[in-house]
């Protein structure tokens, strides 16, 4: 009887946290995407400036790697909004991670 209790609580939780993200959780989803922006970014260099002809798997890792330096400096500049926020203790906007609520009226 207790253990489905205490699931029912931690879904509540994990909902609460998708719903209202904490700095927390947008530091460490912040700091994923820059992790995997950079790795990603070296390998797909790698292989997109190395020598020889240039083929389509080329272009499409150039491609890849310009969509890689786009979210890498979303992660960056992700990272300097929270930290502009705290600076000057404010409350986070965080419409930019959730879209806004809207409410349908029927207007007669």
């Amino acid at each position: 009887m207790i253990l489905p209790q205490l699931s029912a609580r931690r879904q509540g939780q994990a909902l609460s946290r998708i719903k209202a993200p904490s700095i927390l959780d947008i530091n460490l989803f912040a700091g994923s995407w820059l992790i995997m922006g950079i790795t990603l970014g070296f390998v797909v260099s790698r292989a997109v400036f190395a020598p020889g002809r240039v083929t389509h798997h080329h272009i499409m890792g150039a491609i890849l790697l310009y969509l890689t330096i786009a979210i890498t400096f979303v992660a960056l500049l992700t990272f300097g909004e929270v930290m502009h926020d705290r600076s000057n203790d404010r409350v986070i906007n965080r419409s930019c991670f959730l879209p806004e609520p809207t409410i349908a009226r029927n207007s007669k």
